[in-house]
């Protein structure tokens, strides 16, 4: 994904191409987001069958079960959030050169 980004930025900009730079970028921060609020609500349908899980646990009374799913599940969601959150600051990054480049194109004319 961060690739395509920074593929925008070493393109010649200008006039109507600087235009289409922009939706391209825009169009990929869309897809990007899509994709988050997907990672996201399959997180939320995560969390609510741990806590119909965990009420089973409880009701059968076995805690070191319990203990063991939830520390697998909560290590699960981390490395998820962990690339989720790698993506968007690559995405950032790439966004932040493109907005320079842009900004010094503007100032130029």
């Amino acid at each position: 994904m961060a690739s395509n980004v920074t593929g925008i930025s070493n393109r010649q900009q200008g006039g109507s191409k600087g235009n289409e730079n922009n939706r391209d970028v825009m169009a990929l921060v869309e897809v990007r987001l899509i994709e988050i609020n997907t990672t996201m609500s399959t997180l939320t349908d995560m969390v609510d069958d741990m806590n119909k899980y965990i009420k089973e646990l409880e009701y059968e009374g076995d805690v070191e079960e319990l203990w063991v799913e939830m520390q697998e599940a909560l290590n699960s969601m981390l490395v998820d959030f962990n690339k989720e959150i790698q993506a968007l600051q690559a995405l950032a990054a790439s966004m932040d050169g493109e907005l320079q480049a842009y900004n010094a194109e503007v100032e130029a004319y």
